[in-house]
């Protein structure tokens, strides 16, 4: 296991209804830059935000991966695509953000060189960071790699339509939203798992849309989070 360099900390996190490795870091304003809390906004209820990612342990794993990826740019591309190659030998699948997401131009295209030099691997990404203008030219230059999927996130839940048809005239981007509605949601909703059928949509070019259920309740964020 591949620890974040002077810790005991793992680099990388295994989410078990994915079935692949992952990077995760804390969720919230600091890190996303499409974080939006406004009236039925996703990020009210963000899953990253409930359950397991509040035990003490993972914030703490988080807060360390964070603080190592901003404060260690000279190392971090070399450190992490030998983490990702040794996770991947087996399942060439990989999510970038189970929690978290871009905070700027430096992320995203530290993420595009890694992308670029593992052409073997499948990258998904799920991001809000769309909101901000600034950042689409290097995110449409990330999506445009062809090991690589990046899915911009709906702002509001139950917004499915009203945000496929507000993209469709980009013709390439890839989308996803959140739905109350049970029977509206992807197969992991039903069987607990992306690994029933293989089903590996997120990753897919020609899927161009998938709706994900809505997972507990409203959360109350703190003051920097």
């Amino acid at each position: 296991m591949h620890t974040v360099p002077g810790t005991k900390v793992s680099l990388l996190t295994k989410t078990s209804t994915l079935d692949c490795w992952s990077w995760s870091l804390p969720a919230g304003p600091r890190v996303c830059a499409g974080f939006n809390l406004e009236p039925g906004s996703v990020c009210k209820s963000c899953y990253a935000h409930q359950g397991m990612y509040r035990f003490p342990v993972v914030e703490n794993a988080q807060e360390v991966r964070l603080r190592w990826w901003r404060k260690k740019k000279p190392e971090r591309a070399p450190v992490m695509m030998r983490a990702i190659a040794s996770a991947t030998k087996k399942n060439p699948y990989f999510r970038v953000f189970d929690s978290g997401d871009f905070s700027g131009v430096e992320d995203i295209e530290a993420w595009r060189w890694i992308c670029l030099k593992m052409p073997e691997v499948k990258f998904w990404f799920s991001t809000r960071a769309w909101r901000d203008r600034s950042l689409g030219v290097f995110l449409d230059r990330l999506s445009l790699l062809p090991n690589v999927v990046v899915r911009y996130s709906a702002l509001e839940i139950d917004d499915k339509r009203q945000w496929v048809e507000q993209m469709v005239g980009r013709g390439w981007v890839l989308t996803s939203s959140v739905s109350s509605d049970e029977e509206d949601a992807c197969p992991k909703q039903i069987s607990g798992s992306c690994t029933l059928g293989q089903c590996r949509a997120c990753w897919d070019k020609n899927v161009p849309h998938i709706t994900y259920h809505l997972h507990g309740h409203q959360v109350t964020w703190k003051k920097g989070k």
